[in-house]
């Protein structure tokens, strides 16, 4: 196993085949292996299974995962990798719509590699030249962002909580966020302006200068600058516990270079055999 992977929280365990009864069917032991959470667990309530957890075990794939990957009715819906980690999570009392984005971004990625390899082929279209070309991933080298040095090197605040505190540079409203979870990404889903800045900004935003009803704050991220709103996003982005998904692109066709995310589409898990 590469240092990358190491780093990942790939800690698998001993893979061991049980020895089958006579006459009987094989019983394999499926193994298992510990997953680093970008979070830490530092940002999960008390009393959730997760509150100051740093890894999680999950079970490796087997021919039973392919067949919730390949399940027409999952994809439709958009709950293909919910349900993948919820047969892959070993604890089941673990809701998958809790899990933060970052977390539940680390655990998808760790099955990929783990049940197909970390060599990720997909095709990519050059945002220049509007080209397609095939890129080839190497997902180990995938690791979480540095939200902790992002913290210290800045003036933003953690509380015991699990907030940010930021003071936005031109308005000077104070705000308050918190990362966002699965149920959080399948609410926005459903608003209508779910896919609008504005939208998304109303996610993962507690507070403004300590008030917290959500309609007085709908009301005052619609009015926010548009320097305070591109800073919220920023800053977000950066102290938001995750993977950093950037990889090196260059365009067949026109030569354009750029660092652009690997993303984590309905092809993901595809593979040729």
């Amino acid at each position: 196993m590469s240092r990358n992977a190491e780093r990942l929280g790939l800690e698998k365990k001993a893979k061991n085949i049980d020895t089958p009864p006579a006459g009987g069917a094989l019983e394999f032991v499926v193994p298992t292996e510990f997953v680093d959470l970008p979070s830490k667990g530092l940002f999960y309530p008390e009393g959730h299974l997760l509150h100051n957890v740093d890894s999680v075990e999950i079970k490796q794939m087997t021919a039973k995962e392919e067949d919730i990957l390949t399940n027409k009715s999952f994809l439709k819906k958009g709950i293909v990798f919910d349900r993948l980690l919820a047969n892959l999570l070993v604890n089941k009392g673990i809701k998958t719509d809790s899990l933060l984005v970052g977390d539940r971004n680390a655990l998808i990625l760790a099955a990929r590699i783990s049940g197909y390899g970390e060599v990720y082929d997909t095709n990519v279209v050059c945002p220049l030249c509007l080209t397609s070309n095939k890129v080839e991933y190497h997902l180990a080298e995938i690791l979480p962002n540095n939200w902790e040095e992002q913290i210290e090197e800045s003036d933003i605040e953690l509380d015991n909580e699990g907030l940010f505190t930021v003071t936005l540079p031109q308005s000077k409203v104070v705000v308050k966020t918190r990362p966002m979870s699965g149920t959080d990404e399948k609410t926005i889903g459903a608003l209508k302006d779910g896919d609008s800045v504005t939208g998304q900004l109303k996610s993962y935003v507690v507070s403004i200068n300590e008030e917290t009803n959500k309609k007085v704050i709908a009301r005052t991220i619609d009015k926010l600058p548009a320097r305070d709103a591109k800073y919220l996003r920023t800053v977000y982005k950066r102290v938001n516990p995750n993977l950093d998904f950037r990889q090196g692109f260059a365009c067949e066709n026109c030569g354009h270079e750029a660092e652009l995310e690997v993303r984590l589409g309905p092809d993901f898990f595809w593979f040729e055999s």
